[in-house]
Parts: structure tokens; C-alpha cells; sequence
């Protein structure tokens, strides 16, 4: 049950994120989509990690730092 959850919610969350990247790559300096992309990759681990899906937890992990590093300014889209 819990994994029929995770696929539909990871579902939503990479439409979410899909819409997100385009919007970033026409306005790079948008913290708006940053931060939402953020958002979506720490439920996207959560959902991961809660099912075992460890692979999908730990790159949602590692792409949510490097979008932490754009939002702090330490790296530009």
C-alpha cells in the first residue's frame, strides 16, 4: 500500500519538478523554482527512504544539495 503511495506521489512530484526545470532554465535566477524543486526532492527522499527505495532516496539527496548550492549562491544554473 505504502509503495502504491510513493508511485503517486513520485508521479506528481516529477511533473511538479519537470515544470519547474523550465521555468528555471527560462529565468535562471528564480529562488522561486529553486526552492520548489527543493521542496520536491526532500519529499520525493522522504517517500523514497520511508519505502526502501534507497537508490531513488540518495539521488533525490545529492540533486536537493545541489540545488541547496544554487540557492546559496555557491554554484549558478
Amino acid at each position: 500500500e505504502l509503495l502504491d503511495i510513493f508511485h503517486e506521489e513520485a508521479a506528481e512530484i516529477i511533473d511538479s519538478s519537470g515544470a519547474a526545470l523550465q521555468r528555471l532554465q527560462a529565468e535562471p535566477s528564480s529562488r522561486q523554482e529553486v526552492e520548489t524543486l527543493m521542496r520536491d526532492l526532500h519529499t520525493l527522499k522522504g517517500g523514497a527512504r520511508m519505502d526502501e527505495i534507497c537508490p531513488i532516496g540518495d539521488l533525490a539527496h545529492d540533486l536537493k544539495i545541489l540545488y541547496e548550492g544554487l540557492s546559496a549562491g555557491q554554484l549558478v544554473a
